[in-house]
C-alpha cells in the first residue's frame, strides 16, 4: 500500500456552516494550496468526510471537489459519529480557516514544492528541516 496525506473536508478544506450542514461551504484557500502543492508533486491525497457514507454525498463531494480543481482527490468516508480524532500522526488546523493551529509548534508536515515566499501564508509559517516541515509561528 502506498502513502497517503489525508485531509478533513468539513472545517479544514471546506468552510463549514452550521445553519446550512448540508451544503459544502467555500473552499479554504490555504488548505486548497496545501492539497494542490501535494498533488503537483504526484502524492496521494484523500479526503475524509462522513458525506460519503451515501451515493448522493459522494457525488456531491466529488463534484465540489472538481468544481475547486482538485481532480485527482480520492474520497473516503469517515465515520459521522467520530467525534474526536487521536493520532501521532495528526496535524491540527484551525476550524474554518484551512491554517495550520498556532499550538502545534512541533507539529511534523508534509513537504511539498509550493513556492515559500517571505511573507507569505507558507513562507511565515514553515520552515524545511531535512525531509519534513515544521511549523515555527504556532
Amino acid at each position: 500500500m502506498s502513502k497517503w496525506i489525508g485531509v478533513e473536508l468539513d472545517g479544514t478544506l471546506a468552510e463549514f456552516n452550521k445553519q446550512y450542514p448540508e451544503e459544502i461551504g467555500e473552499p479554504l484557500g490555504y488548505m486548497v494550496s496545501l492539497v494542490k502543492g501535494w498533488l503537483k508533486d504526484h502524492q496521494t491525497v484523500k479526503v475524509l468526510t462522513p458525506r460519503a457514507s451515501t451515493s448522493s454525498g459522494m457525488s456531491k463531494v466529488k463534484a465540489w471537489l472538481g468544481d475547486n480543481d482538485l481532480n485527482g482527490v480520492e474520497v473516503i468516508a469517515s465515520d459521522p459519529d467520530m467525534v474526536t480524532l487521536w493520532s501521532s500522526r495528526a496535524v491540527r488546523v484551525e476550524f474554518n480557516s484551512g491554517k495550520l493551529c498556532r499550538g502545534c509548534s512541533d507539529a511534523p508536515v508534509q513537504k511539498h514544492s509550493l513556492p515559500l515566499r517571505a511573507g507569505g501564508q507558507l513562507g511565515s509559517a514553515m520552515r524545511f528541516v531535512d525531509e519534513r516541515v515544521y511549523l515555527t509561528d504556532c
